[in-house]
């Protein structure tokens, strides 16, 4: 007696008449023939996608909810910045769940078809195993299909789009960690404890800074403290200022008092960083043949161009350091900086970390709009640094004075300062922009990084990312295809495994399965990192990866060709 499925089957048959099979016998026997083997392919499609589509929907709400939208949370977004976030980076876990799913599904379908005895009854009626097989092999050439889809267009577009909210909402991350844990910490080495932050006026209540200075430390206690943020590629700066603040060193026993006292900028990184995974396809053959096409080196390369534009407009500014020169402060207030000991020697274009040192003594005077000086400043050593400010949108001097002793008010009536650092800025750079220097790019800094020695190590760094960038992308296209590919054959040993074992737990042939399934992805990982890895020749891990491909399709070709001809 056929299984109740069967019997079920058999009954949806249409009826023959008898007519007709005297009339037209062969037509008729393969006119049946055809029906039964479409209505036997329904049966198991419906029952794959059912399924497959249940454990799609588990599988991708764990990953989802626990591997990324939670997370997220604790970056401060908001629940409908969230909802947002889990549809945008839902295609992205689909390209992965996806495959897994469907070899679920197909190793549960097969072998309950196994077990229920239905495949005894097909192969009594005629039905060969491999007519068995294909719905299993076209819900994975589906798969295979729209796991590319997925993982190389629709799953980078909206991965952008979430990177966009994340982007949006770096202010919300500084005040939720402010708000939870009360601090921030900069690289180790400056952390800044507040009692309250307020979102909505941007200040902080009951601020401690601490600054990490070789063996000593320095400490800043103010009130109350301003914060500014400014958006950028990648990320976003923070600056805080700190107001009437009292500063110390924990070497010294002495403690000194300023009017405002800005730190920064600190850079807050995206929760959503760029990554080779979130490119499309032209994005990746774009950046294999040329690596700045890439955003990440775009924007090192800008800001490589903005230091070195900055440094050169310095250059202009040392030669008359023995003189004096003036620098326009905030709300049109200006410094004059007065070097006696002579211009500074450094003559190459620099970065921020590499800043000149003006000949000690510096004097600088701050003069205020109405033309009136209003702090005079004598100082041990000053260092001048050049930058790129976003909130000003053009390069300005930042000045950190050491050793300072301040003197302000009214001339005879002055209110004298000691303190151990204090910093101007941001001081407007004088003079216009460097226009030969805006548009260098990168095969010009690599060739001749003779010409800009101030940024040697830094054009030294981009020629390695970009290089490392490039190897990155080679390996991310081949492990594409290759996942692509080895869905086909995942789902098709799936089904293989589910039919032989008969009379046994079906999610024992589900385990077993996976064990092809996590060596194509550990083989593909492991291909991946040696493309990149510089001490491995390339062509290593591109065989890397497709030898995962080759062993499931050795396995598959074993278990369809020998293992279930044995069974059957």
């Amino acid at each position: 007696m056929f299984p109740a499925r069967l019997h079920n089957l058999w009954s949806h048959l249409p009826e023959i008449p008898q007519a007709s099979i005297v009339l037209w016998p062969g037509s008729i026997a393969r006119g049946y023939t055809a029906a039964v083997f479409l209505t036997l392919h329904k049966y198991i499609a419906t029952d794959l996608l059912k399924r497959g589509l249940l454990a799609l929907l588990v599988f991708t709400l764990i990953m989802t909810t626990f591997g990324v939208v939670d997370p997220m949370r604790s970056y401060g977004l908001s629940p409908q910045q969230v909802f947002k976030l889990f549809w945008y980076l839902l295609p992205v876990m689909l390209a992965l769940t996806l495959p897994i799913a469907a070899l679920f599904a197909t190793t549960m379908v097969y072998g309950r078809l196994s077990m229920d005895n239905e495949l005894t009854a097909c192969l009594a009626g005629g039905v060969s195993v491999h007519t068995l097989m294909r719905p299993a092999l076209a819900l994975g050439v589906l798969v295979s299909v729209l796991t590319l889809v997925l993982s190389n267009w629709v799953a980078p577009a909206l991965a952008a789009r979430g990177e966009r909210i994340g982007q949006s909402n770096l202010r919300g991350l500084v005040y939720q960690k402010l708000r939870t844990a009360q601090m921030l910490n900069f690289n180790n080495l400056w952390i800044i404890h507040a009692d309250h932050a307020d979102a909505d006026t941007d200040e902080l209540k009951g601020v401690v800074a601490v600054r990490r200075a070789g063996s000593a430390s320095q400490y800043f206690v103010a009130s109350r403290a301003e914060v500014q943020f400014s958006s950028r590629a990648g990320g976003a700066d923070v600056w805080v200022e700190l107001i009437n603040p009292s500063a110390g060193r924990l070497d010294r026993f002495d403690v000194t008092t300023a009017d405002r006292l800005p730190l920064g900028p600190y850079p807050v990184p995206s929760p959503i960083r760029e990554h080779s995974s979130l490119y499309d396809w032209s994005t990746l053959i774009a950046v294999w043949r040329d690596p700045q096409a890439a955003p990440m080196v775009q924007t090192s390369l800008e800001e490589i161009r903005r230091q070195l534009r900055a440094s050169a407009q310095l250059e202009r500014v040392l030669p008359t350091a023995a003189s004096g020169f003036e620098l326009t402060y905030k709300d049109s207030h200006r410094c004059r900086f007065i070097a006696p000991g002579g211009a500074c020697t450094r003559q190459t274009l620099m970065l921020p970390e590499k800043s000149c040192t003006l000949p000690r003594p510096v004097s600088v005077e701050i003069f205020g709009a109405d033309g009136q000086r209003e702090v005079a400043i004598r100082c041990a050593r000053a260092e001048l640094a050049a930058d790129y400010v976003a909130p000003l949108g053009r390069s300005q001097i930042t000045a950190t004075l050491f050793d300072v002793e301040s003197a302000s008010g009214p001339r005879g009536q002055e209110e004298t300062a000691l303190m151990p650092e204090y910093v101007l800025g941001p001081l407007e750079m004088p003079g216009g922009q460097t226009d030969d220097l805006a548009s260098v790019d990168l095969k010009q800094l690599v060739q001749h990084a003779n010409l800009y020695p101030g940024a040697a190590k830094e054009i030294a760094m981009l020629k390695k990312r970009a290089r490392e960038l490039s190897l990155e992308v080679l390996g991310e296209m081949h492990a594409r295809i290759s996942y692509g590919v080895g869905c086909v054959l995942l789902v098709a040993s799936g089904a293989a495994l589910g039919l032989l074992f008969k009379g046994g737990n079906v999610l024992s042939a589900f385990a077993l399965s996976c064990v092809p399934a996590l060596a194509l992805i550990a083989l593909m990982f492991m291909g991946k990192h040696w493309v990149r890895n510089p001490a491995v020749p390339w062509a290593y891990g591109v065989a890397a990866t497709w030898s995962g491909v080759a062993l499931v399709a050795a396995m598959t070709a074993y278990l369809h060709l020998v293992s279930l001809r044995r069974r059957t």
